[in-house]
C-alpha cells in the first residue's frame, strides 16, 4: 500500500512538472517627478503600489488621478491603467498589468483641463524576477519547489532573486509551504 502511495505521488509529481506560464511580480522604480505638483514615493515594493499626494490640496476640491500606459495618448479604455477620484489628493494607486512605463496625471475640479504634455510623474516596473519561478527556467514546475525545500533544509543556497521567487507567500520566509503553493500553481489549483 505505501508503494502504491509513493508512486501516485510520483504522478503527481511528474504532472506537476508540466509548466505553466510564469506570474511577474515587478518593482516600481519612480523617475521624472514634478515635486512643484505631487509627492510620488513607493508605498510598498511587494504589491508595486505608489502613495501619490497632491501639494498644496484645495479645500473642497476633487482630484482626480489617471495612471496611462502612453504620455502622448488621450485617456482611452485601453491606455488607461489607473484611474481614482477623491477629495483629499492622497492616493495608492496599484497599475494593472504592472509592466512597462507609466505616466501619472492629476487633475483638480478647479482645473479640469486634461493636458496630455503634464504629467506629474514616471513609474517603470522592472521585473524583479518571477514568483514560483526559482531557478530561472521560465518554468513553475516541481523543480522550483525542489529548490524551496533544499534552501528551507540549507542544503541550497539561493541569491536574491531565487529568494523573492521562492517566497510565493511573502512572509518574508522560504518555506515548506511556498513549495507547497509551487506545486498547487503548477498543478493549475492555485495563481499568485
Amino acid at each position: 500500500m505505501r508503494k502504491r502511495i509513493g508512486t501516485c505521488l510520483l504522478a503527481v509529481l511528474m504532472l506537476a512538472a508540466l509548466t505553466i506560464p510564469a506570474f511577474a511580480a515587478d518593482a516600481p522604480k519612480i523617475v521624472n517627478v514634478d515635486e512643484s505638483k505631487c509627492v510620488t514615493t513607493v508605498a510598498d515594493a511587494d504589491k508595486g503600489t505608489l502613495s501619490v499626494k497632491v501639494q498644496g490640496p484645495q479645500s473642497g476640491a476633487q482630484y482626480l488621478i489617471y495612471i496611462l500606459n502612453d504620455a502622448k495618448g488621450v485617456p482611452t479604455e485601453s491606455t488607461i491603467k489607473y484611474i481614482d477620484q477623491n477629495g483629499t489628493g492622497v492616493f495608492v494607486p496599484y497599475p494593472k498589468d504592472q509592466s512597462g512605463t507609466y505616466y501619472i496625471f492629476v487633475t483638480s475640479s478647479t482645473d479640469t483641463r486634461f493636458d496630455s504634455k503634464n504629467y506629474v510623474a514616471t513609474v517603470e516596473y522592472q521585473s524583479s524576477g518571477t514568483l514560483g519561478d526559482v531557478n530561472g527556467d521560465g518554468k513553475v514546475n516541481s523543480i522550483d519547489a525542489l529548490w524551496v525545500l533544499q534552501s528551507a533544509a540549507k542544503s541550497r543556497t539561493l541569491n536574491e532573486t531565487q529568494q523573492f521567487a521562492a517566497d510565493v507567500n511573502k512572509d518574508g520566509k522560504v518555506n515548506s509551504i511556498d513549495a507547497l503553493w509551487i506545486l498547487q500553481v503548477a498543478a493549475k489549483t492555485r495563481t499568485l
